[in-house]
């Protein structure tokens, strides 16, 4: 059996936990937290079978095939790294690190110990992901000219997002999946960057209004905001239509119109769980198979997106 170990027990920890014991292929063998007692208690609500109280006891262990890491964005090259010289497999929360140095640091590591490494940015994973690009750029929309990205969800009594220590921000939590979305589409030849923020009195990003351009002329206009509430949505344009993803991290339909509105085609994801097992069985398949990086998530992939919000970061002008 593929075991899989948890390290952290927050929120995001428990929706894996739950996803990973639907799965006939993995086992949910182990979890680690700074706390022993909400380890041992995470271990009993989801029958895992092993628990320890830090994560350098849990990375010894022998029988884990894969770390799945479940803590704040400025923790996760810390722990990365700790994976790695402990010869453990990883699979990383997004977003994967702080900045395009740390994710780095944490390749040419994973390179040197010859493991495993990849960036848990569930979006790439999705059955239905490749089904939707294949049709948009089909020309059933017409030549594609701009699309617009959308996530805003007020999640500010989340320590996480507002701490500037903890890797907090919109952009780190919520704007990675805008750029992803844009990257997925578009592609990756951006000509120009531009960022509008909101910043706390911290420093931290409340919100991010960016616009790429590309060098063939087309355009992304992406908005992720931790403080307000708004669909979570992506539109393409094209000059005979648009094409319309109305959940922005777990695709589960998108549609494409004709002038006039007339819905011409509809691709729908197909049952899931909770849309987490995709990363765990690639993951899973490409470990077994030798490779070590996900063909879904490759490390360039990562690292680009890291540069991309790096630049934003630069080249932000405050509201």
């Amino acid at each position: 059996m593929f075991n899989l170990a948890i390290l952290g027990a927050g929120r995001i920890a428990h929706t894996m936990a739950k996803t990973v014991r639907e799965l006939e292929e993995v086992s949910l063998y182990a979890v680690a937290a700074r706390d022993k007692h909400r380890a041992q208690k995470f271990a009993e609500e989801y029958g895992v079978e092993k628990f320890y109280g830090t994560y350098e006891e849990m990375v010894k262990d022998p029988e884990i095939d894969l770390v799945y890491i479940a803590t704040t964005h400025n923790l996760h090259a810390q722990h990365m790294k700790l994976c790695i010289a402990n010869g453990k497999n990883v699979l990383c929360e997004k977003s994967f690190v702080m900045n395009a140095v740390e994710a780095e640091e944490v390749f040419s590591l994973a390179k040197e110990k010859n493991v495993f490494v990849c960036e848990a940015m569930w979006t790439r994973f999705l059955p239905i992901k490749n089904r939707v690009i294949n049709t948009l750029h089909s020309g059933i929309i017409g030549e594609l000219k701009s699309m617009r990205v959308d996530f805003c969800t007020n999640i500010m009594y989340k320590e996480r997002m507002v701490s500037r220590e903890l890797g907090g921000g919109a952009l780190l939590d919520l704007g990675i999946y805008c750029l992803t979305a844009a990257a997925m589409l578009f592609g990756h030849d951006v000509a120009e960057f531009e960022n509008t923020a909101v910043l706390t009195g911290d420093g931290v990003d409340l919100s991010d209004e960016m616009v790429l351009r590309f060098t063939d002329g087309r355009t992304a206009n992406l908005m992720c905001a931790m403080d307000r509430e708004a669909p979570s949505q992506i539109y393409v344009y094209g000059e005979d239509g648009y094409m319309a993803i109305k959940n922005l991290t777990n695709w589960q339909k998108a549609s494409f119109y004709h002038k006039g509105g007339e819905c011409i085609k509809e691709i729908v994801c197909p049952p899931q769980i909770s849309g987490y097992e995709y990363e765990v069985l690639a993951a899973k398949e490409a470990i077994e198979n030798g490779q070590r990086e996900c063909t879904q998530m490759p490390h360039a992939e990562t690292l680009r997106m890291m540069e991309w919000m790096d630049i934003l970061r630069e080249t932000e002008a405050e509201e």
